[in-house]
């Protein structure tokens, strides 16, 4: 599979998928609306990433992805 899809029980507005050295490979924005968004990886080569999410109210959250 090329992508990987997240869920949340808030509406997600950003999905950043970062490098090992910080580097936005992937912008994602959703809306008020989007509780969940399908991302594609097609275009990530091998490697651990990390892919933040953001919602309202400025909170965050980060979680380890890897593409094998």
């Amino acid at each position: 599979d090329n992508y990987f899809q997240a869920v949340s029980t808030e509406a997600i507005e950003v999905i950043e998928v970062f490098n090992n050295i910080g580097q936005i490979e992937i912008r994602k924005e959703g809306n008020k609306f989007n509780k969940q968004m399908l991302v594609e990886t097609s275009q990530l080569a091998k490697g651990m990433y990390f892919v933040r999410m953001s919602f309202s109210k400025n909170r965050t959250t980060v979680v380890k992805l890897s593409i094998q």
